[in-house]
């Protein structure tokens, strides 16, 4: 396995300089859209008739809460 120069947990020289910020915001927006796109796969395999109960209205609720963070992130270091 090839070691990552920037990787999670992070460390104060993972974050020393506005560059590597960013960089680690990238790959922390990465992550979030890949958990985003796991949980509406998670939605789509709910029934049906399962869709006005409480496990799906809670992933509704992360999708949102999701889409916000992303946004943020994108904002974050907008030039």
């Amino acid at each position: 396995m090839a070691y990552k120069k920037y990787s999670l947990p992070l460390t104060d020289d993972s974050i020393d300089t506005r560059g590597k910020r960013r960089r680690m915001v990238r790959l922390i927006r990465v992550a979030i859209d890949k958990i985003h796109f796991a949980e509406g796969m998670y939605m789509t395999r709910i029934p049906k008739n399962l869709q006005g109960g409480n496990a799906y209205d809670a992933a509704l609720t992360s999708m949102d809460l999701l889409e916000d963070a992303i946004l943020a992130l994108d904002e974050a270091y907008y030039d």
